[in-house]
């Protein structure tokens, strides 16, 4: 079982990207914030636009995960059973995807 959220990024959304699509887990929470597939990233260079002074990076690297098609393409990995962290949750200090982890491996 991998809890994952929007703060599963960078190295560790590579990593969710391969157990998946070698199926040696089942995923809960919600979806990582690294690309599924891959991503831009690494060193980076910034263009200033000269008017507006606005500075647009671009990145000088591609990272490709090796997973077979493209069917989250622009999106990270999903969860196999998809539970939002919810405000009221937070405030009340249910860790509503780790209970559902907990279920799980009980069952």
């Amino acid at each position: 079982l991998v809890l994952t959220d929007g703060g599963t990024f960078s190295t560790a959304a590579d990593v969710c990207a391969i157990i998946q699509h070698l199926k040696l887990a089942t995923f809960i929470g919600e979806e990582t914030g690294g690309g599924h597939v891959g991503n831009n990233s690494g060193l980076m260079s910034t263009l200033t636009l000269p008017h507006s002074k606005i500075g647009v990076r671009f990145p000088f690297y591609g990272y490709w995960n090796a997973v077979s098609g493209d069917n989250n393409a622009r999106r990270g990995t999903l969860p196999d059973h998809p539970v939002p962290m919810t405000t009221q949750d937070l405030l009340r200090g249910v860790d509503a995807p780790m209970e559902l982890a907990l279920k799980l491996a009980r069952e």
